[in-house]
C-alpha cells in the first residue's frame, strides 16, 4: 500500500509540473539510491516543451517505442531526427537527421549503411564493400597502405610489413627502425600445388620445384638488352642465339667481355652451333662445336680456335664449307666472328645459331 501511495504522488506531482510548465527543467540526477520513476520525471521537459511519454518504465528497466528513421525513440531535443530505434526483429538502427547510418542485426551483424557503406576509422582510413564478397580499403585518389607488425615499441622502434602502393607500384616489402631487426620473408603454397606469376590477369611463370614459363618456348632470363651477369650451374648451358649471316664474309655474331682484373682476365670454353642456308629450292644444315681460348694482356685482346668439329647435311646442291671463326680486340672485349660459305646456291637465309659454355665467369653478349 505504501510503494502504491508513493508512485501516485509522484505521478500527481508529474502532472502537475506539466500543467504549470515550470520555467526551467529540473537539473537533478539520479542517483544510486533514486528510482527510475524520477528519471522519467525528468525527462518529460525541455524547457516549456511537453513531450509525450516515450516508453515504459518498470523496477529496472525502460522500454522504449520502435520508432523510425525520422522520429526515433531515443533522440535529442535540439535534434529529435538524430538517435536509435528499432527498425524489425533483432535488428535496431542509428539515425542521423532521419538517414540512417549503422545497423546492428542479430550477432554478430554490424552494418554501415551511410555514407556508401563505408567503416571509417579516422577520416582517411575507411574500410568499404566493393562487391559481393569484397573488402575494399579505399578513399578516393589517396594511395592506401596496409601494415601488419611483427613488433611495436613507438614509431621510431618496430618490425612490419608493408603492402600497399609505392610511387604508384604495387609493393610488398618487410621493414624495419630503431631497435626493430631486418626479417626475412616467405611466399609458399601446399605441397604438390604451385606459384604462378604474371601479367594481365594471366600466368606466365609458374614455380613448383622448378621454374618453367607456362607456354614452352615462350619466355627467357633476361632480353638482348638486360643480361643476366651469370648463371652458376652443375651442368652444361642450354639455349641458343641466331644471328643473320653475310654468306662467305666473316660476321660477328657475339661479344665475350675480358676485363683486365686479374683472374677475370680470360675467357675459355666451346661454342655449340648450328649454321643453316637455303634459297628458294635447296637448304643445307651444319651441327657443330668449337675449342675457343681468349685473354687480355695490358689491354691487348686476343683468341685462338680449334678446328671446328661437326656434321653437315645438304641436298645434292646446297652445302656448307667447314666454317672459319676469328676475333678481334675491344675495349676489354672480344668480338667473335664466323665466316660460313653457303655453296651450291645463293642463300636468301643463312644464320648461326649458337650458345657458350665457359668455366670461368665472363659476359657472353649476343649479336642480333
Amino acid at each position: 500500500m505504501r510503494r502504491t501511495l508513493t508512485t501516485l504522488a509522484i505521478v500527481a506531482l508529474a502532472l502537475t509540473m506539466v500543467l504549470m510548465g515550470p520555467a526551467t527543467p529540473p537539473t537533478d540526477t539520479m542517483t544510486g539510491g533514486e528510482s527510475m520513476h524520477n528519471a522519467l520525471l525528468y525527462s518529460v521537459y525541455a524547457g516549456t516543451t511537453l513531450y509525450p511519454s516515450f516508453g515504459d518504465v518498470q523496477a529496472d528497466r525502460v522500454l522504449f517505442s520502435d520508432g523510425s528513421a525520422a522520429a526515433p525513440s531515443i533522440a535529442f531535443a535540439s535534434e529529435p531526427s538524430t538517435g536509435i530505434y528499432r527498425l524489425s526483429a533483432s535488428t535496431w538502427r542509428v539515425s542521423v537527421l532521419g538517414t540512417p547510418v549503422l545497423e546492428v542485426s542479430g550477432f554478430p551483424a554490424i552494418s554501415l549503411i551511410q555514407p556508401s557503406g563505408e567503416l571509417r576509422i579516422s577520416t582517411d582510413v575507411r574500410l568499404a564493400r566493393d562487391a559481393a564478397n569484397t573488402l575494399a580499403l579505399r578513399n578516393g585518389a589517396n594511395a592506401q597502405t596496409f601494415k601488419i607488425y611483427n613488433k611495436w615499441t613507438d614509431a621510431s622502434n618496430y618490425e612490419r610489413a608493408f603492402l600497399g602502393f609505392d610511387s604508384n607500384v604495387f609493393t610488398i616489402r618487410n621493414e624495419e627502425n630503431g631497435s626493430g631487426v631486418a626479417r626475412g620473408m616467405l611466399i609458399t603454397s601446399a605441397s604438390g600445388s604451385s606459384i604462378d606469376i604474371g601479367r594481365g590477369g594471366g600466368a606466365d611463370w609458374r614455380f613448383n620445384g622448378n621454374l618453367n614459363p607456362l607456354v614452352t618456348d615462350s619466355k627467357n632470363l633476361g632480353s638482348s638488352t638486360k643480361l643476366v651477369q651469370h648463371l652458376y650451374l652443375s651442368r652444361s648451358i642450354q639455349g641458343s642465339k641466331s644471328t643473320a649471316l653475310t654468306d662467305a664474309t666473316a660476321t660477328n655474331f657475339a661479344d665475350v667481355s675480358i676485363p683486365q682484373t686479374g683472374g677475370a682476365n680470360y675467357a675459355a670454353g666451346f661454342i655449340v652451333y648450328t649454321i643453316f642456308c637455303e634459297d628458294a629450292s635447296n637448304q643445307a644444315v651444319q651441327s657443330g662445336r668449337v675449342q675457343f681460348a681468349c685473354h687480355n694482356l695490358a689491354g691487348t685482346e686476343s683468341c685462338g680456335f680449334g678446328t671446328p668439329d661437326g656434321v653437315t647435311l645438304g641436298d645434292g646442291t646446297a652445302s656448307i664449307v667447314a666454317p672459319v671463326f676469328t676475333a678481334t680486340g675491344g675495349a676489354d672485349l672480344v668480338n667473335i666472328l664466323v665466316d660460313s660459305d653457303c655453296t651450291g646456291v645463293t642463300p636468301t637465309t643463312l644464320n648461326i645459331q649458337h650458345r657458350f659454355d665457359m668455366q670461368q665467369v665472363n659476359t657472353v653478349a649476343p649479336v642480333p
